[in-house]
């Protein structure tokens, strides 16, 4: 198995602040999860990035145009050698530790050295493609088993309640509903 660091396989882009405009076709993301806004340009259109302020580390790949604030980096690879879904993956596997390469002070910052002397495995990329794929298989099969839990749950939440009604009322509720 081929072993690379990161410096040797993705560059940093730090994003730039953005012009918001309540109208703006893109939307706007810092150092969160969540939209910051619109503006009308874009300086990502589908790469992954990571946090480098406050919320040092988080890994997020929205694969559609929007802006990157100067808060998170955009990760550049050669996509001839690194398929992207699986350096996401990987660097998502990754996150706990990416959280922790901080340089401290008031507003940490990523540390950019030790994240880009972070190794990695790089197999063949045909390798890459089918791990990413059977990953991305597997993140499908957990969202609907969760869904199915979540329907489990809450069938035997209503089976629970209708019986702790029927078992504390003796049956009788419908009666004492009408009397208050």
């Amino acid at each position: 198995m081929k072993y690379v660091k990161l410096k040797d396989i993705l560059t940093l882009e730090q994003g730039k602040e953005a012009v918001y405009k309540d109208d703006g076709k893109y939307e706007v993301f810092g150092a969160g999860a969540n939209s910051t806004g619109r503006c009308d340009e874009y300086n990502n259109d589908g790469n992954i990035i990571i946090t480098r302020q406050a919320s040092v580390g988080k890994v997020y790949w929205r694969r559609y145009p929007h802006w990157v604030q100067a808060a998170s980096c955009i990760i550049k690879v050669d996509e001839d050698e690194v398929f992207l879904p699986f350096l996401y993956h990987w660097l998502k596997s990754k996150e706990w530790l990416l959280t922790q390469l901080k340089v401290p002070s008031m507003i940490p910052t990523l540390d950019e050295y030790k994240f880009l002397n972070l190794e990695m495995p790089l197999p063949p990329y045909l390798v890459q493609v089918h791990t990413a794929a059977t990953i991305d298989y597997l993140d499908v099969l957990n969202l609907a088993s969760r869904e199915l839990i979540q329907e489990q749950i809450d069938d035997f939440t209503n089976l629970k309640e209708i019986t702790q009604n029927k078992l504390l009322t003796f049956g009788k509720d419908e009666d004492n509903e009408n009397k208050f």
